[in-house]
């Protein structure tokens, strides 16, 4: 990070506790609540986009990874999610490229006609 970068956030700080503390007691206890609910809603996101039957094992693999593996922050176990989401992509458009590849020679061949020699 740049240094003066560190030293707006650095900077920041007193203004920002001073917001913080200036907050009514209940508008602190709804964000208190919103934070509570936050993992909830995270997990059904999660699930809602991963509940797929050829993404159940990386869903698995990663919440064992943020749950049992001592990091100090979950940034390894982005990271590592990230690195096997662009081989799925890359093995979902391989797979495609394939399929048409293959729907292409079947219909040049269904057609029976004079272009193959026979």
């Amino acid at each position: 990070m740049p240094l003066w970068l560190s030293s707006v956030f650095m900077g920041a700080q007193g203004p920002m506790r001073e917001l913080v503390n200036a907050m009514p007691g209940w508008l602190s206890h709804g964000f208190q609540i919103a934070g509570g609910i936050l993992p909830a809603v995270g997990f059904g996101v999660l699930l809602k986009s991963m509940l797929k039957g050829k993404y159940v094992p990386y869903l698995l693999l990663g919440f064992t990874a943020a749950c049992f593996i001592k990091f100090g922050n979950l940034m390894p176990v982005a990271v590592i999610g990230a690195a096997l989401a662009f081989i799925e992509y890359g093995r979902a458009r391989h797979d495609s490229n394939i399929e048409k590849k293959l729907k292409s020679i079947q219909e040049s061949s269904n057609g029976g006609g004079d272009e193959d020699g026979i």
